[in-house]
């Protein structure tokens, strides 16, 4: 929720999940993974949060796998 106000972590303290989002993401297929992806584009400064939203929101629908 931090983020999302605009807060950046605290670089001292382990924040849960990013490590395992930049990992994830680094070999992941934007296609199939987009949320993660741009989870890990917006903690590394890539993107701003009104962007991801808008890049997020703009994807066309389709049918979930599985």
């Amino acid at each position: 929720l931090a983020i999302g106000r605009g807060a950046t972590p605290d670089p001292t303290q382990t924040v849960e999940g990013v490590m395992t989002a930049h990992a994830i993401a680094a070999d992941a297929d934007p296609d199939m993974l987009p949320v993660t992806c741009m989870v890990s584009a917006l903690l590394k400064g890539d993107v701003g949060l009104d962007l991801a939203r808008d890049l997020l929101l703009s994807r066309p629908l389709r049918r979930e796998r599985g």
